[in-house]
């Protein structure tokens, strides 16, 4: 695989020369590509998604001259990752979010794809006319705007809310995590075999859920050929709105309830 690596260390002893020692900056980097990738991040990433075609501009700031050392920019398939190493098992559980902390900015095309391969932190992400793929194995706070499909996977713990979704959503969380989508025009998928809330406004196409950890599963309206529930856990699902056709399967402490009318 050839990998172009972007070194960042120039960048950030020239800003830090213009800085108290207590902060670091870098002067931006622009990589060309369309989708992005990060990959263990750490702090506050907002993703603007107004910038021009077939190029992304990285800029990244804070107190913490050390963390900024661990970042890398590199380019792998066409793909312009953010990188950090994979973080020890301590960092996990102590490492606080400040506003003083690593700040990632990024402009990038509202075409483009967005991947998250774990972080910890928080991201915010415009509206994006492509897909957005996350798997959070630690911690993260999400909050996007319109996107064109999802597709989140949740082993740590994390808080995701979303605009509306013109394509498919995929959800499965084997950890601990709060959902709360806008719209889904093209069905959706919610596995939970953890602790989880979902709460979708409204969700058209198929549905499919399945709970046998501890969670909630709430949308509000929405109009589906096929709602399937297997829920064998302790928690609920709620739907409201037009269903066709349903098969559903529930045992244990759970509850199936669709437009106000408890299913046996």
């Amino acid at each position: 695989m050839r990998c172009f690596r972007a070194t960042l260390l120039a960048a950030l002893f020239a800003g830090m020369a213009s800085l108290p020692a207590a902060a670091a900056t870098l002067d931006p980097q622009t990589l060309p590509g369309d989708q992005l990738v990060l990959r263990n991040v750490m702090g506050t990433v907002t993703v603007e998604t107004n910038g021009a075609p077939g190029q992304i501009e990285i800029r990244i700031s804070g107190k913490d001259e050390q963390e900024i050392r661990k970042i890398e920019l590199l380019r792998e398939k066409g793909d312009v990752v953010i990188s950090r190493p994979a973080y020890a098992k301590k960092e996990g559980f102590s490492w606080k979010l400040e506003s003083e902390d690593i700040q990632i900015h990024i402009t990038m095309p509202r075409q483009g794809t967005v991947t998250v391969e774990d972080m910890i932190g928080a991201l915010n992400l415009g509206d994006l006319d492509g897909p957005l793929n996350a798997t959070i194995k630690t911690a993260a706070d999400i909050k996007t705007g319109n996107l064109k499909q999802a597709d989140l996977t949740v082993a740590g713990a994390a808080s995701i809310k979303t605009g509306s979704i013109a394509g498919p959503l995929t959800s499965v969380v084997s950890g601990a995590a709060d959902m709360d989508f806008k719209s889904v025009s093209q069905g959706a998928k919610f596995t939970i075999t953890g602790f989880g809330n979902v709460n979708a406004d409204r969700v058209d196409g198929p549905v499919d859920i399945k709970v046998s950890g501890v969670g909630d599963v709430d949308i509000h309206d929405g109009n589906t050929d096929m709602l399937r529930v297997t829920i064998s856990g302790l928690g609920g699902v709620e739907f409201k709105g037009k269903v066709r056709d349903q098969q559903i399967n529930r045992s244990g402490l759970a509850s199936v309830t669709i437009n106000g009318k408890s299913v046996e």
